[in-house]
C-alpha cells in the first residue's frame, strides 16, 4: 500500500496487514471415528507495507516486511459422501506464533533498519471441501479464519510498543 502522507503521521502501534501468502503442513492421527488430532506448522509472509512521503525537497520512505511462523495442535472432523468422491471437513487449531518484522527507513538525510521479534497465541478455524482424484489422494478447497495478533515485539531485546495483527480470512487449495 502506498500512502503519500503516512510518514508525516506516527505509524500505528498495531499494524494490520492487508494480504499474505502462506504454506502449511499438518499431520493427523485418528483417535476416534471421524476425529483426527495432530500438529500443524504454518509459515506466513505478509505483503510488505510501504509508506512514502515526498515534497519540499525532502523524501521519506518506510518499508515493513513481516513473517509469522506458527506451531499449532488441532482437531479435524469430517464426512465423506459415499460413491461421489466428495468429502467435507472442519478443523480447529491453536498454538504459538513467532513473528519477525524487518523495517527500513530512509529519508533525504538518513537511513536506518531494525528487526522486531515476538510471539503470541494463534488460532485457526477452517473448512475443507475434498474431491478424491485417486484412492488416498484428494484435491482440497480450503477456507477459514486466522486469529493471530502478536503483542509486544522486541527490538534487539528491548521491548517496543509495536504489535502486528496477522488475523484474517484465508483461502487456498491443497493435495492430501
Amino acid at each position: 500500500k502506498k500512502n503519500d502522507d503516512a510518514i508525516s503521521r506516527p505509524i500505528k502501534k498495531n499494524v494490520k496487514f492487508g494480504s499474505a501468502y502462506f504454506v502449511a503442513a499438518e499431520a493427523g492421527i485418528s483417535m476416534l471415528p471421524f476425529i483426527e488430532i495432530g500438529p500443524r506448522i504454518e509459515y506466513l509472509q505478509a505483503t510488505p507495507l510501504e509508506y512514502l512521503s515526498e515534497g519540499g525537497g525532502t523524501f521519506q520512505a518506510l518499508n515493513i516486511d513481516a513473517t509469522l511462523t506458527s506451531f499449532m495442535l488441532g482437531a479435524t472432523t469430517g464426512l465423506d459422501l459415499p460413491l461421489t468422491g466428495l468429502g467435507f471437513q472442519v478443523a480447529g487449531y491453536a498454538g504459538h506464533g513467532y513473528a519477525v518484522a524487518r523495517s527500513t527507513y530512509a529519508s533525504t538525510n538518513s537511513k536506518s533498519a531494525s528487526q522486531l521479534t515476538g510471539g503470541g497465541f494463534v488460532a485457526q478455524l477452517e473448512a475443507k471441501l475434498k474431491y478424491s482424484i485417486l484412492p488416498l489422494v484428494s484435491f482440497d478447497l480450503i477456507g477459514g479464519m486466522r486469529f493471530a495478533s502478536v503483542g509486544v515485539l522486541a527490538d534487539g531485546g528491548k521491548p517496543s510498543a509495536q504489535s502486528f495483527d496477522f488475523s484474517g480470512i484465508n483461502a487456498g487449495g491443497g493435495l492430501t
